[in-house]
């Protein structure tokens, strides 16, 4: 799955879609925010008010320098407590791995679903969706180890929803000022670590 990157190298540009920008022409690479609104608002990024599938509670928004999770569904029924801290750590290892990877413009989507224990609200399970998993291994995998800390609550008492799903999308932007040459050793070399 990985060979995909290298392959797609000359393509990418054409292939990314979106771009950076939110409703108001805002970048959502801006710096990140420790007190995330909880719903979107305007100036978000046009990804959390894109169509929603309906079982999709959940959106979460990675790029360069930022961290950014929205509710889109299911607000009575569900909600996920604040985790500022983890947030911020979670932002901070997607930069780090994105140093690594940044030599193509991608985006990485993943959609998971999530089942939650009947008697303690806890996580139960996580599983992809059929068909929408990750085109990589590593994002397939930060997504999960990335939901697994999400800790939810019913706003209205008792138990909540038990079965949702959390959306997520990665945007890597090529970092500028490096040759296409360049990026392509860098993304044989990445390549080799990953299969050493």
């Amino acid at each position: 799955m990985t060979l995909l990157i290298v392959l797609s190298l000359p393509l990418a540009s054409a292939c990314k879609s979106g771009g950076g920008s939110g409703t108001d022409g805002s970048s959502s690479d801006g710096e990140f925010q420790e007190d995330q609104p909880q719903y979107p608002e305007t100036g978000d990024d046009p990804f959390f008010f894109s169509e929603t599938p309906r079982q999709v509670s959940f959106r979460v928004l990675i790029t360069r320098g930022n961290y950014q999770v929205r509710q889109v569904n299911f607000k009575s029924g569900i909600a996920r407590r604040e985790d500022p801290v983890g947030d911020r750590e979670q932002m901070e290892f997607f930069t780090e791995q994105l140093r690594e990877i940044d030599f193509v413009d991608m985006e990485l989507t993943g959609r998971i679903q999530i089942r939650l224990s009947p008697l303690s609200g806890q996580i139960e399970h996580i599983a992809y969706v059929n068909g929408e998993t990750p085109r990589t291994w590593q994002a397939s995998k930060y997504f999960q180890d990335d939901v697994s800390r999400f800790r939810f609550y019913a706003p209205s008492g008792g138990l909540p929803t038990r079965r949702f799903e959390v959306q997520y999308l990665w945007r890597i932007d090529k970092r500028t000022g490096i040759s296409d040459e360049e990026n392509r050793k860098r993304a044989v070399e990445w390549l080799k670590k990953q299969t050493r």
